[in-house]
């Protein structure tokens, strides 16, 4: 409640369904990325719900536009010099924010990569790929080899990334941004909040001056409760029931026909379970997302976004329009067939026919 007043407050039209996924999302997984169309406040999203969890702009939350020209991790980490022993800090200021980060664990602090995808993500990003995925207790990141002597003391060798670190990325999807990898989107949530109509906007707002005080409400969020009191990891097979793993796997099994580098992995399904095991209740004890809606959610955010490339690899996939004529593909058929003992999948259906409009438009979908 007070993420969607702060919301409010900041310009922020949103569902609620939007920040609860979003919410969900961020306390589930240690990468968020936020997509959509330019103008919408992607950035600011970030921003605000920092701000709901007592985070502080340029102090706990650190902001981070990325430049086309980063290509390696030095970009944004720094790099040791071995002539001089000096250790450089990139001006991005974030080793310096993960040392405090490290002395502080029971703090929250938040990474806002903006525009992550100007340059090509697996690039610059590589260490943290392959860090994020680890057990807490494993997940160091290094700075430079532990040999080298380094004179200015307080930049170690290496650095832990706790749990009271959040990350978020912010995309456009146009001709001047960089696609993402199969091994990036395993490890994230790709959300897309949807722009209010300005018809409902004005209808909230005038809502909302009526019950919201003018004032922002925050409170101090520690790390035990975000990621303790209000998370749990989860066994996914304890999770998911059958039929929906075997919706899975018939959805891996047509996916991975079509491309051997694209499927359902173990790291994915663990992802879905986290989630649908981690979705708040109201007051009243009812689930602020439906198993249902979650579900769709999920497949949008995590298997869609790898249904991408050229008009004949991927049109059996999405269909076809002939004219106005929208032909349905594969996974269409799937979803309104075996998938629909889990869900109505409306949201993954309009993302699968806008698919296949752009390969009509462009010979390409994103």
């Amino acid at each position: 409640q007070r993420f969607e007043k702060n919301a409010f407050l900041q310009g922020l039209y949103y569902d609620r369904e939007d920040l609860v996924n979003f919410h969900v999302c961020m306390k589930s997984n240690l990468l968020t990325i936020i997509g959509g169309m330019s103008g919408t406040g992607k950035s600011q999203l970030a921003q605000v719900y920092a701000q709901t969890l007592g985070m502080t702009f340029q102090q706990e939350v650190l902001f981070i536009p990325i430049s086309p020209s980063y290509r390696e991790p030095v970009d944004v980490l720094g790099f040791l010099n071995p002539s001089t022993g000096v250790y450089h800090e990139s001006e991005t200021g974030l080793v310096s924010l993960l040392l405090e980060a490290e002395t502080n664990p029971d703090k929250l602090y938040m990474v806002i990569f903006d525009e992550m995808n100007l340059s090509q993500v697996e690039h610059w990003f590589s260490p943290f790929i392959w860090v994020l995925e680890l057990d807490e207790d494993r997940r160091w990141l290094t700075l430079y080899p532990q040999r080298d002597h380094c004179v200015n003391e307080r930049y170690r060798p290496t650095v832990k990334i706790g749990k009271n670190v959040l990350f978020v990325g912010t995309v456009n999807l146009d001709e001047t941004t960089k696609g993402f990898s199969n091994r990036l989107l395993d490890r994230a949530n790709v959300v897309f909040p949807k722009k209010m109509s300005f018809y409902e906007a004005k209808k909230q707002m005038a809502k909302h001056e009526v019950e919201t005080p003018k004032k922002s409400e925050n409170i101090v969020v520690s790390t035990a409760d975000y990621r303790g009191r209000w998370c749990r990891d989860v066994e996914p097979f304890g999770v998911l029931f059958d039929h929906e793993l075997q919706f899975l796997d018939r959805l891996h099994e047509l996916l991975n026909q079509t491309d051997s580098q694209r499927g359902i992995s173990f790291r994915m399904v663990r992802g879905i379970a986290n989630f649908l095991a981690n979705i708040p209740a109201d007051e009243n004890g009812k689930p602020l997302l439906s198993r249902e809606r979650a579900w769709d959610l999920q497949i949008q955010q995590r298997v869609l976004t790898k249904v991408r490339g050229m008009e004949a690899a991927v049109s059996p996939l999405v269909g076809i329009y002939q004219g106005d004529t929208y032909q349905e593909g594969q996974l269409a058929r799937l979803l309104k067939t075996e998938g629909k003992a889990v869900s109505s999948f409306a949201v993954s259906l309009a993302t699968i026919q806008r698919k296949a409009r752009e390969l009509a438009v462009h010979g390409y979908a994103e």
